[in-house]
Order: structure tokens, then C-alpha cells, then sequence
């Protein structure tokens, strides 16, 4: 039965053992993200940190409507941006959910200002249910890099980058196996002989976070490795493709996933470095 905030109490339910969702706004179409939220008097509430400029906030704005993710179930739901509603509980919801440092990136004056409030639309009939099955983890584990010559490319990352060389399999002639590994990465990349139909240096857009990114570019400049940046988005959000759009320098305020450096293997596949110091919740 719906609660008066149009929730059923089951999506009450799911919503608070639920440490994230994820928000599309407009059609099934476009570009999900994910956010933390927290439910005050039984009303769901997300903010952008990055205040009323962010764009998926700017999206919220425009169409008004979207849908919401968590885990396999859907719902579609209006999205009231400017909404700022109770914004000591919410911040108190944020702080008791998520923590201090984290809830501190949607206190602020810019943050609050930027509060949506999801509601269920109301002529959708579906709810969000309970995933009846146990949900199996999945984690990104290898990237495959396309590369021209597996030894040139081993010395360059093992060699030049001192990234953990982890396996090196030549198993027949045209197929060989090379696995390295970043410095704390969970994720490895393969790259070798046989293992790609896609050609030397057309992947692009591989991305890796430090905490301090300077140090990074001055790292990896030391080890004779041709760096660009820092740079930041002339939107402020994530990076376009291309160089179109950079800003030469370092966020203004240095913000979290504000600031990126670049850099390509001798093949030509392109490299990203992004700043992140404070993760934004749920993340």
C-alpha cells in the first residue's frame, strides 16, 4: 500500500537498506549516475555535491522525470529539483548514513541549494521489488589493451611505469599472455598477441584516481613518461572526449573528481588520470 509520499512500504524498505541508487533523468536513453540518498519522513532526497551547476542536477531541472536503479529493480519518478525541503534532517541523514566526511561534500550552502526530491510517478504501475534471487557480485577484473608489439608494451608498463607485472604466458605462436597490474588496483589489464580484434592504440578513455595529482604527473614525468595537465572539464563535469574542452590547471577549489592529467602507451591508447580525495556517498 502507498505511503503518503506515493512509496510503497516494501520501496521504503529496499531504499533504506540500500546504500545507493542510481538516478537517470529524461528517458531510459540517457547517462545513469549514481548517488547516495537518504529518506527524511519517508521522502527520498538526493543532492549534488557539486551544487545547481552539476549536470545531472541541470538534467533533473530540464525533464522533470527519470527513473531510479537499485540493484535489478526499476521505478519510474518525478524529480523535484530545487525541492530543498528539511535541509537540517537531511543533512543529519546524510551525516548518520554516511559519515561526517563525506556528508560534509552536501552540506554545503551550494549542495543544499542543489537537493531533488524523487517522488514515484504517479501513472507508472510497476514497483521497485526485492531482487528474489541472490544478486552475485561482479567486479571489473581485466581490461584488454590493444597493442602491436606485447614487448615494447611490457617495457613501457612494467619497465617505465613500474606497474606489478603479474604474468607473462607465451602459449603458441601469436599467442602470448601479458597481465600488469597499477599500483593498488583491483582491476589488471592483459594485452599480448591474439587477444584483441581491435586495432593497436584505438582504446581510449582508460581511467585511473589518485589522491594527489600533481604528484601523479610528476611521477609519472620522472619516468620520461609525456604527460598532460592537470586539466579540468570546461563544464565541470567528468572530462569530454578529445582536448576541446580542457581548461588548462587545477580545479578552483580543487574539488574531488575535479582534475585530470592524460597520457598514451607507445601504441597511442589514451590514459586518464582523475583527482578524487573525497568520495561522494554511496560510492
Amino acid at each position: 500500500m502507498p505511503t503518503s509520499a506515493g512509496w510503497t512500504a516494501e520501496e521504503l524498505s529496499l531504499l533504506s537498506e540500500s546504500r545507493s541508487l542510481v538516478l537517470t533523468a529524461g528517458s531510459s536513453g540517457q547517462e545513469g549516475v549514481e548517488l547516495g540518498m537518504v529518506l527524511v519522513g519517508g521522502q527520498l532526497f538526493v543532492r549534488a555535491y557539486g551544487g545547481v551547476r552539476s549536470g545531472w542536477f541541470r538534467a533533473a531541472q530540464r525533464y522533470g522525470r527519470g527513473s531510479v536503479r537499485i540493484g535489478d529493480a526499476t521505478r519510474e519518478v518525478l524529480l523535484h529539483a530545487g525541492d530543498t525541503g528539511p535541509a537540517d534532517e537531511i543533512d543529519g541523514a546524510y551525516r548518520s548514513r554516511y559519515g561526517s566526511t563525506a556528508a560534509a561534500l552536501v552540506a554545503s550552502p551550494g549542495a543544499r541549494t542543489a537537493t531533488v526530491r524523487i517522488s514515484p510517478a504517479p501513472t507508472h504501475t510497476s514497483h521497485l521489488q526485492r531482487k528474489r534471487d541472490s544478486t552475485v557480485d561482479m567486479k571489473l577484473e581485466v581490461v584488454i589493451l590493444p597493442v602491436s608489439d606485447a614487448d615494447r608494451a611490457k617495457a613501457f608498463y612494467v619497465g617505465q611505469l613500474g606497474w606489478r607485472l603479474d604474468a607473462d604466458f607465451p602459449i603458441n605462436d601469436g599467442y602470448r599472455i601479458v597481465q600488469v597490474t597499477p599500483p593498488g588496483s583491483e582491476c589488471s589489464v592483459i594485452f599480448g598477441e591474439g587477444l584483441s580484434e581491435q586495432q593497436p592504440g584505438t582504446l581510449h578513455g582508460l581511467q585511473l584516481t589518485v589522491t594527489d595529482i600533481v604528484a601523479a604527473l610528476q611521477e609519472l614525468a620522472s619516468r620520461g613518461v609525456t604527460v598532460s595537465g592537470p586539466f579540468r572539464d570546461s563544464t565541470g563535469a567528468f572530462r569530454h572526449a578529445g582536448t576541446g574542452h580542457r581548461v588548462p590547471g587545477l580545479h578552483p577549489d580543487r574539488a574531488s573528481y575535479g582534475t585530470f592529467g592524460a597520457f598514451e602507451d607507445p601504441d597511442g591508447n589514451g590514459w586518464f588520470l582523475q583527482e578524487i580525495t573525497e568520495r561522494a556517498p554511496g560510492r
